[in-house]
């Protein structure tokens, strides 16, 4: 998005399957599926206090030049985060 701009994009395929356990939804499945790519998720989303510490990775179904890194959604519903996972955090 940083190098082409912001375009849409189609969503034809998209599986949120979510456990719910004392207040925190952690995925079961969370799958994006799209022309371009297969997006993948991870992490928890924690009901009592508002916040949610959630990391997608996309996988190019073709071959791009392009960010391999995790993005990480983090922070509580009100003032969420956007940003990339640091090298520190790498598991």
């Amino acid at each position: 998005m940083l190098l082409a701009g912001d375009k849409k994009v189609e969503l034809p395929c998209l599986v949120p399957d979510f456990c719910i356990k004392q207040g925190a939804m952690t995925p079961r499945a969370l799958v994006f599926d799209t022309d371009s790519a297969l997006i993948t998720g991870q992490g928890a989303i924690y009901l009592a206090d508002e916040r949610m510490d959630l990391e997608v990775r996309g996988q190019p179904k073709k071959p791009t030049l392009s960010l391999r890194g995790p993005i990480m959604l983090q922070g509580t519903f009100r003032q969420p985060t956007l940003g990339l996972r640091r090298s520190a955090e790498q598991p």
